[in-house]
């Protein structure tokens, strides 16, 4: 059996890494920390091939038919 890329996949939703400058201006606007965000595995598979390091922080697109599109947000972690 093939090995499935899941980033080509028709339901899943685009990722990308956020930017040091991006990522100063969400913390600063939300006045949070980095590790204040929800948490995502690097061993995930929607993630796992983009070169990612625990601390790397995670945009990721999502379009809802009701609400629209929209962001989140989430770091790298190990465990």
């Amino acid at each position: 059996m093939a090995n499935l890329d899941v980033s080509k996949h028709f339901l899943s939703f685009k990722h990308e890494k956020v930017g040091k400058k991006e990522l100063d201006a969400l913390i600063k606007k939300y006045d949070i920390s980095v590790w204040d965000l929800p948490k995502i595995l690097i061993t995930d598979p929607a993630i796992k091939d983009m070169g990612l390091k625990p601390g790397d922080v995670v945009k990721i697109y999502r379009k809802c038919p009701y609400r629209g599109p929209s962001i989140y947000y989430r770091v790298v972690v190990r465990e």
